[in-house]
Formats: C-alpha cells, sequence, structure tokens
C-alpha cells in the first residue's frame, strides 16, 4: 500500500477522492500512479497556413529559376529563404500544438514523470525526478483572475534548476480542487 511519509495515500485518497478535474487538468489515480494530463489546445490555422505559404513560396522560387525572371538567382534565393522560413515556422507550431502538458506522480517510486511543454537543451521531452530532487511548487496568478500550478525541479546532470507547468487556467470555482491537489503534492514532495 503506497505511503507519502507516514500518510497512507490510499486511505487519503478514500476519505478526499480525486478531483476530475484541475484547471485544463484531467487526474486519475491508478494505484499507485495520480496520471494528470493537460487538454490539447485548439489547433488553429496558423500551421497549416504558414506551411501552405511556405509551400507556395518554394514553388514561386522553383518558377523563377526555371523561366528565367529577371535577376532569377537573386528572386530565387529571396524566395527560396522566405519558403525555408516559413515552412519551419508551421512546422514548429503544428509540433507545439500536438504535444501534451503530462506529469504522473509514482506514489510507490517516489518519482515525479514530466512530459516537458518545452525541452531545454540538454534534457530529454520526458523526465522522471525523484521526489527528494523537487524544489518548489508554487501557484502564480494570471492574468484574468486564473492561477496556474508550476513545480521547480533540479534534474540529475543539468545545470540550475528547471521550471514547468503542472496545471494552468484554474478558475475561482476550482480553488478548493487546486487547494486539494496543492496539498497532496506539497506533502509528495515534503516540501
Amino acid at each position: 500500500m503506497p505511503t507519502v511519509g507516514a500518510v497512507n495515500f490510499e486511505k487519503a485518497l478514500e476519505e478526499n477522492p480525486v478531483p476530475r478535474r484541475v484547471g485544463d487538468v484531467r487526474l486519475r489515480f491508478d494505484s499507485p500512479l495520480l496520471l494528470a494530463e493537460a487538454d490539447r489546445p485548439a489547433a488553429g490555422l496558423a500551421g497549416p497556413l504558414l506551411l501552405a505559404a511556405g509551400f507556395g513560396c518554394a514553388l514561386a522560387a522553383l518558377a523563377a529559376l526555371l523561366f528565367r525572371e529577371p535577376s532569377p538567382l537573386a528572386l530565387g534565393a529571396a524566395l527560396g529563404g522566405a519558403a525555408a522560413l516559413l515552412v519551419w515556422a508551421g512546422a514548429s507550431r503544428e509540433g507545439r500544438a500536438r504535444r501534451r502538458r503530462r506529469f504522473t506522480l509514482d506514489f510507490d517510486a517516489h518519482t515525479l514523470w514530466l512530459d516537458l511543454t518545452l525541452r531545454p537543451r540538454g534534457l530529454p521531452r520526458s523526465l522522471v525526478v525523484p521526489f527528494d530532487r523537487v524544489e518548489a511548487l508554487t501557484v502564480l496568478e494570471q492574468p484574468g483572475g486564473a492561477w496556474t500550478l508550476t513545480v521547480d525541479v533540479a534534474p540529475q546532470g543539468y545545470p540550475g534548476k528547471l521550471r514547468e507547468v503542472l496545471v494552468a487556467d484554474v478558475r475561482p470555482e476550482d480553488a478548493q480542487a487546486l487547494g486539494w491537489l496543492h496539498r497532496l503534492l506539497d506533502g509528495a514532495f515534503d516540501l
């Protein structure tokens, strides 16, 4: 039976069940794991439009080179550069739209597993952090009155701290669920 310090986690969950949602995150307890996954952000049209514009510029660059427009090299190079930039921007935007923020607490192994939204150089996209390497858990106020819950970790082999958002867009009506999650994590990380 998983315990955090001297607290029996399963017994605590019987008395205070896991809320289904906190802000933009869905929570689920599957003993001994607490699983959390953020909603997928709206994809929007920016990524596909940037990709289409990039491919259009690439075709225009090819046409300028093939049909020998006045100074085809300069025009082709400019359009080719614009095409590369637009395709890169569109692909980056699409990649970010597909990525999901996730975290998992393993109460048996005493680890926090993070799927990083932005990967710092030298770190993998997913990171397993022992509870004792978690340095801070902070609730930050967002513009518009919502809150965000962040965690500061010190990954092994990485210089410095890393801050990751666990939960975002917590509205005042979800304040009780945010308090529950904050107390749970604070106790697990022994902060």
